[in-house]
């Protein structure tokens, strides 16, 4: 009698990987428009985070002055509003495993909204690089608009 399954949080654990598999799977393999303008610039800001963490603090400026707004090409692969919801709920779970993996931390959020035939999806983070050699939180958000099938 009882419970007998194991409750570690293991399961969770794959959960969040299997989240973040999808989202890079999205990006690369499927070739879903949002999804691979999401994961680009994410790849930018890491990138240039990663050079003001080793000293160069002209890529973070350079990153900075970047335009916060851009479009996905979905001429070739429409999508619907509800393909960028997925998109953006999987980027959170790739988002988690991968500020995990660099010792970061921080809070992140997606929305997205739209009208019938375009939309956009806006992710937000703010991010501790508490356990790296410099310290300091840092804000990265990107809006992505798309044309959209126009169903949900």
């Amino acid at each position: 009698m009882g419970c007998t399954t194991s409750k570690t949080k293991t399961p969770a654990a794959n959960a969040a990987s299997k989240g973040a598999d999808e989202f890079y799977a999205l990006a690369t393999t499927e070739q879903h428009p949002v999804a691979q303008m999401l994961l680009e610039e994410w790849v930018l800001f890491v990138d240039a985070q990663a050079r003001r963490i080793a000293g160069d603090s002209s890529a973070a400026r350079a990153y900075q002055s970047r335009l916060k707004e851009v479009w996905a090409d979905t001429a070739n692969r429409p999508v619907t509003h509800r393909s960028v919801d997925y998109v953006g709920k999987m980027f959170l779970e790739y988002i988690k495993e991968d500020l995990s993996h660099r010792g970061w931390g921080g809070n992140f959020d997606y929305k997205v909204a739209g009208v019938v035939t375009q939309g956009f999806l806006k992710a937000n983070a703010n991010i501790d690089t508490a356990l790296s050699d410099t310290p300091e939180e840092v804000s990265w958000e990107i809006k992505i608009h798309y044309d959209s099938l126009g169903m949900s």
